[in-house]
């Protein structure tokens, strides 16, 4: 939530899903799907409740929208809950979370392409650049590459190869904000 407008501390998207991790790591599929559904929904109720200013729009209408959306993070709790302590899961779980923000905002007249991964990077312009290989999508992969690499490091699972990912990002912000103009 913070890491959208107004707030804008896109930094903190890096580590959002890290309590996923924690919360599915080692249950089961059931369970790690319910703490998705939970994730989601009290994270699509904080993003968009700003619509309650809209005279047209009830607390109902809401709720609706924040349960439909927030079975797109239980399907991703219930994958997590296989994968959180794979040896793929940096690459496997990123691309899991495109897949599902991917058909969130492809769902026809239920599509809602507001609030994805990528989107808590809009104002970080070196990781931006990506989109233009990549579009969104390859934003949001990093991001949640970074936050199973987090993850795994706080879990101290795989250590060795979660510190090279982690240093591997630090070091291209470093770079790339030490070549922006004004810098």
């Amino acid at each position: 939530m913070l890491a959208f407008p107004p707030f804008g501390l896109g930094v903190l998207g890096f580590a959002a899903l890290v309590p996923l991790h924690f919360a599915c790591r080692g249950a089961s599929v059931r369970t790690g799907a319910l703490a998705g559904l939970c994730f989601g929904l009290l994270g699509s109720l904080a993003l968009f409740s700003f619509l309650l200013k809209m005279p047209s729009i009830g607390v109902l209408d809401l709720l609706l929208l924040a349960l439909w959306l927030s079975l797109f993070s239980a399907v991703l709790g219930a994958a997590w809950s296989k994968l959180a302590d794979h040896e793929l899961a940096v690459p496997l779980l990123p691309a899991i979370a495109i897949a599902l923000d991917w058909l969130r905002g492809h769902s026809g007249f239920l599509s809602v392409p507001l609030g994805t991964i990528g989107q808590t990077q809009h104002a970080n312009v070196a990781l931006l650049q990506l989109a233009s290989i990549g579009g969104e999508h390859l934003v949001a992969f990093v991001v949640v590459a970074a936050n199973v690499a987090l993850a795994q490091l706080l879990a101290r699972r795989f250590v060795r190869r979660t510190v090279i990912v982690l240093v591997a990002v630090v070091l291209d912000r470093l770079t790339r904000q030490a070549s922006e103009p004004g810098a």
